[in-house]
């Protein structure tokens, strides 16, 4: 503890102060980066000494030192490989000791009944467990004169009796900067409060909110639920002109005035209507907007309206959403209009176009330097026959293309390449799409699904100086074909390129009905943990005496081994985790010989395998000592599980459909301990 003291005492006065305001919190509390940083702005934590910089970037830059400095450690969680990768930050047990230690009596989490403190001196105060304490209690939180946060959390519903008594003792804490109520339903916040300063105010249900439209100083105002307001209230909170943030339409505090909202950092479910007020033009003095998600447009009665927006001068805006609804019938040529007229500015970092029904893309693409674009997402857009490579969107990462059903080509021809640092490529429900232009080397992750292709594009080779394509280390780490029935060979993609199949871990092929062939360099993925295929009806072995002529010693496709006349085998890396056959119509079968020697496999899945008649033997189980889960679906002609008696550590086998397995004995006699479930 002493250490940790130290490297506290040598923290600047800010970030010393941030890392005990989250003492209030309990242990192991999982802190999202977004709802800290409002906590600390609206606690009165963040100064911003002049300039331009947002409050909400330099609280970002405070968590990132104190992570440095490893106050903080940061949870990845979801796919890393996903545009919506994200984590949270947790503090460890001695670290939430120490800001405990250094805090107290200014910053206060009370727990259990342990009430008494120094009034005088708590300035952040956490009630967890409210329902437990008395009303008189209650009526003394006042008594915290110099209290900034109150935090109200409630293990259970409290009664009306309790809440009365809350309120009084809100309407009396005059220096109150934030205020969350967790579970504390029916609470009024009612007229009197129109003297305070809260900065942030979040409720889980209200009854009355008439004095929030007098708190002139609110930054923040948040609900987990809908709150219902009548017309009059609505209309008072589009008078808040500090509020940055807002839990707004029919998920928060409804729909209401928001051209004068100037401080808006974020509109989610801006409504587009012809109703005064919510017109598009309504957006005009929403210059601090960050982030903005527009709906409902084929409701712009003139592409003029647009105009009077402003969209190309918001400076700050870098995610940009824009949304027809999916029964627009606006006239094609009307729309096309509309969208040259939505034209961010230049700083745009995300964009989304869904349910446009144009024919053309936008004009503004052609001459716009959108150079800091990142993430371009385009949804729906039933009428678009081509578009660009965006070989100009050079910090290009994430391009997702979703259901352009009439979409077939991409560039002026396949020999383009798309953005050169695009990471992330998913092409969904385009079936009139044939063909992908080039891929970039930078790729990490590729998803084609129900899309037309009749083949599977390859990567660029860029040589040079410092992009030849050998020097560069593979990036593609996820691959995932599903639904694409006119492709019939995976000859000469990007998975017979050695170089660039070395880094993949999850390979799927799945539903592909006319694939034939699937020469796949199993000898070079290195790195495979987790392998489907699956429901491609038609792809089957070679004859045997067929095998030499297509490949040559040393070949490292899949290798067809002959260890005995009906035994062919692949070379399957032993780095693989999870193993996944569905309807392979044979694959199955050497595949299930080629198991001997995956001693990382923890995952067994066959499904509608009838040729199966049995599991490997015991020399091969032998080998499997990761192998942890066994399921068994459909599979009608499995007579035995084989040698799977001999796996050690197997805890769970599930075995549905297989008629031809007919004693339950005979599961149980073999395979130990495991849990078994046996489904008809």
């Amino acid at each position: 503890m002493t250490v940790l003291r130290s490297s506290y005492r040598h923290l600047p006065e800010d970030l010393q102060l941030c890392f005990r305001y989250c003492s209030i919190f309990p242990k192991n509390y999982m802190f999202k980066k977004d709802g800290l940083v409002k906590m600390w702005m609206g606690s009165g934590l963040i100064h911003v000494k002049g300039g331009m910089e947002r409050p909400e970037d330099i609280g970002e830059g405070y968590l990132a030192q104190l992570t440095r400095k490893s106050f903080f450690s940061f949870v990845p969680t979801g796919d890393p490989y996903s545009k919506h990768y994200t984590g949270y930050y947790i503090m460890h047990d001695l670290l939430h000791d120490l800001a405990r230690n250094v805090s107290f009596s200014e910053c206060v989490r009370l727990e259990y009944g342990d009430y008494m403190h120094d009034r005088h001196t708590v300035r952040h105060l956490w009630i967890a467990k409210f329902s437990k304490l008395t009303i008189e209690e209650i009526e003394a939180i006042p008594f915290f004169k110099n209290l900034r946060t109150l935090v109200i959390e409630s293990s259970s519903d409290l009664g009306i009796v309790h809440v009365h008594a809350l309120e009084r003792a809100v309407e009396n804490l005059k220096g109150l900067r934030l205020l969350i109520l967790k579970r504390v339903p029916k609470f009024c916040f009612a007229k009197e409060v129109a003297n305070k300063h809260l900065r942030y105010v979040s409720f889980s249900g209200m009854q009355e909110v008439q004095g929030l439209s007098k708190l002139y100083h609110l930054q923040i105002l948040a609900s987990e639920r809908s709150i219902n307001l009548g017309p009059e209230q609505l209309k008072k909170l589009g008078n808040l002109s500090r509020l940055r943030y807002v839990s707004y339409g029919i998920n928060g505090f409804g729909e209401f005035f928001v051209v004068g909202l100037s401080s808006l950092q974020e509109l989610h479910n801006f409504q587009v209507q012809e109703k005064e007020g919510y017109q598009i033009h309504s957006l005009r003095n929403l210059s601090k907007l960050c982030k903005l998600k527009m709906c409902n447009l084929e409701n712009v009665r003139s592409h003029k309206e647009i105009i009077k927006a402003k969209l190309s001068e918001k400076f700050h805006l870098r995610s940009l959403s824009l949304n027809w609804s999916e029964t627009n019938d606006a006239p094609k040529d009307e729309d096309d209009r509309i969208l040259d007229q939505l034209e961010p500015h230049t700083r745009l970092q995300n964009l989304e176009i869904a349910c446009y029904n144009g024919v053309r893309f936008p004009s503004w693409f052609n001459h716009l330097s959108l150079t800091n674009m990142v993430s371009l997402e385009l949804r729906r857009c039933g009428k678009w026959v081509r578009l660009p490579a965006f070989g100009k969107l050079k910090l290009l990462k994430h391009l997702e293309l979703q259901k352009l059903t009439e979409l077939k080509q991409i560039g002026i021809s396949p020999d383009v390449s798309l953005p050169q640092n695009l990471k992330t490529l998913v092409v969904e429900g385009c079936k009139e799409l044939r063909e992908l232009p080039l891929l970039p080397p930078s790729l990490v992750q590729l998803e084609i699904n129900d899309v037309g292709l009749s083949t599977l594009p390859r990567i660029e080779e860029r040589h040079g100086t410092n992009m030849g394509s050998e020097g560069m280390p593979p990036k593609l780490v996820l691959v995932i074909i599903r639904e694409c029935p006119n492709l019939t060979s995976l000859e000469r993609s990007f998975l017979l390129q050695e170089h660039y199949v070395r880094a993949l871990r999850i390979l799927s092929i799945v539903d592909c009905v006319g694939l034939i062939t699937a020469p796949l360099l199993f000898g070079k993925m290195n790195q495979l943990t987790e392998f489907r295929i699956g429901s491609c009806s038609k792809l089957e072995m070679p004859p045997a005496n067929q095998l030499g002529d297509q490949l040559s010693p040393g070949n490292s496709w899949i290798k067809w081994r002959m260890r005995n006349p009906e035994d062919k085998q692949f070379s399957i890396p032993n780095t693989l985790k999870e193993l996944s056959m569905v309807e392979c119509r044979g694959f199955e079968v050497p595949l299930l010989n080629s198991l001997f020697g995956l001693t990382n496999l923890t995952s067994l899945n066959l499904c509608d395998c009838a040729k199966v008649e049995s599991l490997p033997s015991p020399r091969v189980f032998t080998s499997l000592q990761a192998l942890r889960e066994i399921f068994v679906t459909r599979c009608s002609s499995l007579l035995s599980l084989g040698g799977m008696g001999v796996l050690p550590y197997l805890t769970w086998l599930e075995i549905t459909g297989c008629p031809s397995l007919h004693s339950k004995t005979l599961f149980t006699s073999q395979v130990g301990r495991c849990q078994i479930s046996i489904l008809p």
